[in-house]
C-alpha cells in the first residue's frame, strides 16, 4: 500500500496541475486507493481476530469476531478491485479517437459495472435474512451451501483474471501500432509487462482460494489467499499509474543524466562559470539543462570580450 500510495499521489498531481488533464480515470483510481487502504487496514486489524492463526488456538469469542471481519474485508475488496479495473480502462479510453472505439469502451465499462454489481449482489445475499452472512461461523442454516459458493467465486475470480489479461494486453498492441520507433515501443512494452503480475497473482489466488475449506481451518487457510488479494489489486493500481508519471519519469532521467555530466565536468576543474559581471551561471546538480545554459552564457561573453 505504501507503493501504490507513492505511485497514486504524484500521478493525481501531475493530471491535476502539470498536464491540466484529470479524468474520470484518475477520480476511479484515487476511488481504489481509498478503497485498498481500507482493506490493507482491515487486512492488518484481522490479526486480532485470528487471522494467521489455526483455528484451535481461538477461543469462541475470537473465532465469532473472525467471521464478522471476512464479510467485511470481502466487501471492501469487491469494490477495491472494481475501481481499479475501471481506471485502466478508462484510461484506454484516452488512446481511443475514434467513435467506434470510443463506444465499444463503454459498452466495456458497461459490462463490468453489470457484472461487479450481479456478483455483489449474489455474495451480500447469499443468506437469509443477509446479517446470518456476519455470524456464518455460528449459524449454518439459511445460507447457500458452501459449494455453490466455491462456484460463485470461481466464476467471479475467472471473470476477474480474464478482464486483467485483457487490460493488459489491450495498451500493449495499442503501444506497438502507435510509438514510432521499436526502441520506444520495446520500452514501453518492459514497462506495461509489470502488469502481467497481477494476472499472475490473480491466478495463484484463485488456485489458493479454492483449496480453502471453512469448516476446518479458516483462520490460517485463507492467509495466503489474503496475501495474493492485496499483491493483485495494489500491482494493478500501481501499473495504472505509469503512463501518467511518462514525465516524471523523464524528468528523473534528465536528473540523472545531468548529475552524470555534472560529476564529469567537476573532475575537469569546473563547477562555477564566473562569466562577468552580466551573467553568473552556478551548474545545478541534476539538471543538464543548467550545463548548457553555463557553456552558451561563458561562450557569448568570451566574443564580447
Amino acid at each position: 500500500m505504501v507503493l501504490s500510495t507513492a505511485f497514486v499521489l504524484p500521478r493525481l498531481y501531475v493530471r491535476k496541475f502539470v498536464s491540466n488533464s484529470f479524468g474520470l480515470d484518475d477520480c476511479a483510481a484515487t476511488i481504489a486507493l481509498i478503497l485498498l487502504l481500507a482493506v490493507a487496514a482491515i487486512d492488518i486489524s484481522g490479526i486480532r481476530y485470528g487471522l494467521g492463526r489455526h483455528v484451535s488456538t481461538l477461543s469462541h469469542s475470537e473465532r465469532q469476531r473472525f467471521f464478522n471481519f471476512l464479510p467485511v474485508f470481502q466487501s471492501v475488496w469487491f469494490h477495491g478491485i472494481f475501481f481499479t479495473r475501471l481506471s485502466v480502462l478508462l484510461f484506454i479510453r484516452r488512446l481511443v479517437t475514434v467513435l467506434k472505439g470510443t463506444t465499444m469502451i463503454w459498452i466495456a465499462v458497461g459490462l463490468l459495472t453489470l457484472q461487479h454489481c450481479i456478483f455483489f449482489a449474489i455474495y451480500f445475499f447469499q443468506c437469509r435474512p443477509f446479517w446470518i452472512l456476519w455470524n456464518r461461523g455460528a449459524v449454518s442454516t439459511g445460507c447457500i451451501p458452501l459449494s455453490s459458493a466455491r462456484r460463485i467465486v470461481f466464476v467471479h475470480s475467472g471473470f476477474g483474471i480474464f478482464c486483467d489479461i485483457a487490460l493488459f494486453v489491450v495498451p500493449m498492441v495499442f503501444a506497438w501500432r502507435n510509438l514510432p520507433t521499436s526502441g520506444v515501443r520495446f520500452r514501453v512494452t518492459l514497462l506495461l509487462s509489470l502488469g502481467s503480475f497481477a494476472c499472475i497473482a490473480g491466478i495463484i489466488r484463485l488456485a489458493t482460494m479454492l483449496q480453502i475449506d471453512l469448516r476446518v481451518d479458516p483462520t490460517w487457510e485463507i492467509l495466503p489467499g489474503h496475501l495474493w488479494t492485496q499483491l493483485e489489486c495494489n500491482t494493478g493500481l500501481i501499473v495504472s499509474c505509469f503512463p501518467a508519471l511518462n514525465s516524471v519519469f523523464r524528468q528523473l532521467k534528465h536528473r540523472i543524466l545531468g548529475a552524470k555530466t555534472e560529476t564529469q565536468s567537476a573532475h575537469g576543474g569546473a563547477e562555477l562559470y564566473a562569466v562577468g559581471p552580466e551573467s553568473q551561471v552556478e551548474m545545478v546538480a541534476g539538471s543538464a539543462a543548467s550545463v548548457e545554459v553555463v557553456v552558451v552564457e561563458h561562450l557569448q561573453y568570451s566574443n564580447k570580450v
